[in-house]
């Protein structure tokens, strides 16, 4: 599972294990070792959209019926803007993580997905 912050938004792409994983667990986490400590991040299965942050951890849900409908088409993301405080938005996207076009050396994406015809 990869994650990417900008600005206000989340990314999280999954190969197609990990799509597997979350869809069978209902959840997925990964943990980036640090020379402090560790981080934590989840995508878990759930009945809305939200991000929290507590304590090293960041936890990101998806609606069950969003993730159903994503995994049974050819969709490449879930793409959802979540109010918050003050008028400001959280821009989540989840998306199937695809080949990439060029072999780069220290990443396997030999479980990514088909690059298909669709993209966010």
């Amino acid at each position: 599972m990869k994650l990417r912050l900008r600005g206000n938004s989340i990314r999280i792409r999954l190969m197609q294990k990990e799509v597997e994983d979350l869809m069978n667990a209902h959840s997925i986490d990964e943990t980036v070792e640090l020379a402090s400590g560790s981080f934590c991040y989840k995508l878990v299965i759930s009945d809305s959209f939200n991000a929290i942050f507590e304590v090293g951890h960041l936890v990101v849900s998806i609606p069950a019926d969003v993730a159903e409908a994503w995994n049974s088409t050819d969709e490449v993301c879930i793409d959802h803007f979540l109010d918050l405080r003050g008028d400001k938005q959280l821009r989540i996207l989840v998306e199937k993580d695809l080949k990439c076009n060029e072999i780069r050396p220290h990443e396997d994406d030999s479980d990514a997905f088909t690059y298909p015809n669709k993209s966010c």
